[in-house]
């Protein structure tokens, strides 16, 4: 008839599972609906190190009983491979079997590639990876008349450059109805 509270702790000396502490010494007397708490032993723990004092290409392989996942974001001031953040404070143990950590590191700025020559069908998964990793780069598309063939890019309004976290992006796609007899390519109407 007493309570009994169990406390998962970590301990360097005290194998997982077995009794760490109690609250009450033993063989004393307690009374009826008094609360003893038992701290039990959750095996020693990982400490999770300081993840802005290491490099994004070693954060993953460094700490092995670690589950590191490293993810990449987009930032308007930190430049490529910057640490921006963990998910899990420096210093906090963590037990074998929660011991997962995300690390963030920086992507840098978006940079839009030559466009040109692409097909329209490839901009969906270009511009959905911008969002996956925090840029809010977006593109609208204007057909046009053009010798290429249709869905092809002929003109985007940025491009083989690097771009804010916020922009907005026209491409210009080919409608296929210009044709050329003689193999001229006509000049484009601005």
């Amino acid at each position: 008839d007493i309570k009994a509270v169990y406390v998962k702790v970590f301990s360097d000396t005290v194998a997982e599972g077995n009794v760490v502490s109690q609250s009450t010494e033993g063989k004393s007397v307690v009374q009826k609906g008094d609360e003893v708490k038992f701290e039990i032993s959750a095996g020693k723990g990982v400490d999770v190190p300081d993840f802005s004092k290491i490099s994004m290409a070693d954060a993953a392989e460094r700490y092995p009983s670690l589950a590191v996942t490293v993810v990449k974001q987009y930032s308007k001031d930190k430049g490529y491979g910057a640490f921006l953040s963990q998910s899990v404070s420096a210093g906090t143990k963590l037990s074998a079997d929660n011991n997962t950590v995300t690390v963030c590191y920086s992507e840098g700025r978006p940079f839009i590639p030559n466009l040109i020559g692409m097909g329209e069908n490839e901009l969906p998964a270009l511009f959905y990876e911008f969002a996956q990793k925090g840029a809010a780069v977006e593109y609208s598309v204007k057909y046009v008349d053009s010798s290429e063939p249709k869905g092809t890019i002929v003109r985007a309004s940025r491009f083989s450059e690097f771009v804010s976290l916020k922009e907005s992006i026209t491409v210009e796609v080919s409608n296929g109805k210009l044709f050329v007899s003689g193999g001229e390519t006509p000049e484009f109407q601005q």
